[in-house]
């Protein structure tokens, strides 16, 4: 799996909330690859702190996210099929190359 580490600098959220949200809908976001969740703790000897979560998301599944913040509840099928749809046109041009 291409490994994209996504934290959200641009965006208007928080990385908590795009987490939370990946948690929230994680069946949705597995249907385009596996998510790999990284639970790192805090550096030894320094003050401490609380772990961290790490979440590493294929091309696909960052898409649906970016479309699921702001989300209603009725688009959430919409676009799923869009991210389908949207992979199976890149996946096309690869194979056109």
């Amino acid at each position: 799996m291409d490994k994209t580490l996504i934290l959200p600098i641009k965006y208007p959220v928080t990385l908590k909330a795009a987490v939370k949200m990946i948690f929230k809908y994680i069946n949705d976001f597995k249907q385009f690859g596996e998510i790999e969740i990284i639970n790192k703790k805090p550096i030894k000897g320094s003050k401490g702190g609380r772990p961290k979560r790490i979440v590493y998301l294929n091309e696909s599944q960052i898409n649906l996210l970016f479309m699921y913040l702001g989300n209603t509840s009725g688009n959430r099928k919409y676009k799923i099929n869009l991210v389908v749809k949207l992979k199976r046109l890149q996946d096309e041009m690869h194979v056109r190359k």
